[in-house]
């Protein structure tokens, strides 16, 4: 079993033989026609080949030294050594260009004075050069990704479980933290929810294919000729954003994921790559989504408990009046819940239905939600010990079970989307690893990989995910299940609404936004602002956060491979 595919192999034998083949075709045509040079080239053409014959032998040189750098197990000395030779292939590479643009420029007025076949053949000769130096740096970056193939995965394993620490940590706390603050399950109950629902939506529905450039952020194309910067982008990606969740989780922050590798992928990409390799439409539109989906959260959610209220809670007989409306709420609980994933997870393991079938199976799913929460509720009796003027304990009582139906059913959307999405860098490194630096538009994404996902992002909830709980479902606003299925059941709409758009949403502050709409709902008085303040300046951050650290990392990891 190789380190790498024997594709590496191919693609590297069929790259040095189109050095030796471009060789030949120059000088065949030179020697064939018996050209001659005209003096206003003669010495940039001799140069050029120059040139062109330096950057092929240094290449081979840059080869020979990479079975030394292994041997000593990436020594600095040997790694200098390398980086030292690469970075004079790109030097001749890019002296090579420049020379080809000179002579193209005085070949221009020479043109009408020269026979037209020999000013073909002169432009003919100029290129294939060009093309030699071109063939020569790009087989000594494929010679890298074949030969460090194996230390770059298991790099990318490493961070990539990271990162989904990071995302269990943060994101899946705060998707928890709604059912956890209203007092509905605990949070031990929480992380036995999360570990089944989370790793099933991660396994199930996590996605068979991803972009190799997630979410289309970067130009595919401007990593052809240097596949090896991607992956140690998306290295740096995965690093510096899984270290911005840490600090950010430690500190109770409820802060995004997916801002957080956006910031990441755009920090190297428009530093350490070029301000064309970011498609900056796709990040408008992920910007945008910050300020519309926390708003149409919260709007939801300031509706829906205000229904709540003017239905059930402000009511002579709450309890009586829950058990008659709740499960209505329950049909919109399936409802909602059933189409997050048809949209956002079913579409991964290849089940595509058209919107009516959609909303068909989701309005089934409701109706069947409704039925099966009617027959529970009806088996909950009014507490003797209360007040039999209010009965809000056994009114909450009711709301609970909505509250661990909502739980399930958001872990698995979560599960089924952002996993996927956590992931999406590891799974671009192994598809470039794989193909051994080739650029594809898609790369299948293993089981494994998933894998990875689902077991690091259970492993964050269950060893720090407690102080983002904490936050989301107690430092914003007091939550009751009443309140908690509000913000939850508005989360999820907001996504479905997102899903049905094309706007890329963050889980997390849909959910942030939720709460605070139900706060609102509640008067001013029943927010903390000190912690809103808190979440706001953290949402802030975030890209720039994962921006600087992802340039740094970048250019610390490219110093390390010596290209």
């Amino acid at each position: 079993m190789m380190p790498f595919s024997r594709r590496d192999l191919l693609d590297l034998l069929l790259m040095q033989d189109s050095i030796a083949n471009i060789a030949k075709d120059v000088s065949g045509l030179m020697i064939n026609r018996k050209m001659t040079l005209p003096n206003e080239i003669f010495d940039d053409m001799i140069e050029l080949t120059d040139v062109c014959i330096k950057t092929s032998a240094t290449a081979l040189k840059a080869v020979n030294e990479l079975d030394e750098l292994l041997e000593t197990a990436f020594g600095n000395r040997e790694r200098k050594v390398v980086g030292s030779i690469i970075n004079d292939i790109n030097d001749l590479e890019s002296k090579s260009d420049k020379i080809q643009h000179v002579i193209r420029a005085k070949l221009f007025p020479l043109e009408a004075s020269l026979p037209p076949v020999d000013v073909i053949f002169y432009y003919r000769a100029v290129e294939w050069l060009g093309e030699l130096a071109d063939a020569a740096q790009k087989g000594e970056l494929m010679e890298i990704i074949a030969q460090y193939g194996d230390v770059l995965l298991v790099l990318a394993v490493v961070f990539g479980l990271f990162m989904a620490w990071g995302v269990g940590a943060n994101d899946v706390a705060n998707a928890m933290g709604t059912s956890v603050g209203s007092g509905a399950i605990t949070i031990k109950q929480a992380i036995i929810i999360a570990i089944i629902f989370e790793f099933a939506g991660a396994i199930l529905a996590g996605g068979e294919v991803t972009a190799t450039i997630r979410k289309g952020i970067l130009d595919a194309a401007i990593f052809t000729d240097s596949p090896h910067l991607l992956v140690y982008g998306m290295l740096a990606s995965l690093l510096s954003a899984g270290t911005w969740l840490m600090i950010a989780s430690s500190l109770g922050w409820p802060v995004s994921t997916t801002h957080s590798i956006v910031g990441a992928i755009v920090g190297f990409g428009a530093v350490g790559v070029g301000v064309d390799a970011v498609a900056w439409g796709k990040v408008g539109n992920i910007a945008m989504s910050w300020v519309v989906s926390p708003i149409l959260a919260g709007s939801i959610a300031f509706i829906l408990f205000r229904s709540l209220q003017n239905l059930i809670i402000d009511t002579k007989h709450p309890f009586d009046n829950a058990k008659k409306y709740v499960p209505y709420y329950m049909f919109l609980v399936g409802f909602v819940i059933s189409l997050v994933t048809i949209f956002k997870g079913l579409k991964h393991v290849g089940l595509s239905f058209d919107l009516g079938t959609s909303y068909l199976l989701a309005i089934g799913f409701g109706v069947l939600v409704a039925l099966v929460g009617t027959i529970i509720i009806r088996r909950i009796q009014i507490d003797p010990n209360e007040n039999e003027n209010f009965h809000f304990t056994s009114m909450e009582r009711i709301f609970s079970v909505l509250m661990i139906i909502t739980a399930a059913a958001m872990a698995f959307a979560h599960g089924s989307n952002d996993v996927a999405n956590a992931i999406g860098p590891l799974a671009a490194i192994y598809g470039v690893i794989e193909s051994g630096g080739m650029i594809g538009a898609k790369s299948a994404l293993p089981v494994w990989v998933l894998l990875v996902g689902g077991g690091g992002i259970v492993f964050g909830l269950v060893t720090y995910g407690h102080k983002v709980i904490a936050t989301v479902g107690t430092g914003i606003t007091q939550l009751t299940p009443s309140r908690g299925f509000a913000a939850t059941l508005a989360a999820a709409a907001t996504v479905v609404i997102a899903s049905g758009t094309g706007l890329p949403v963050s889980t997390t502050q849909v959910l942030v936004g939720a709460v605070l709409g139900v706060g609102l709902a509640r008067g001013l008085a029943a927010l903390d602002t000190r912690v809103i303040n808190k979440i706001f300046l953290s949402w802030l951050i975030t890209l720039p956060a994962g921006a600087i650290m992802s340039i740094i990392f970048f250019f610390i990891i490219k110093s390390l491979f010596g290209a």
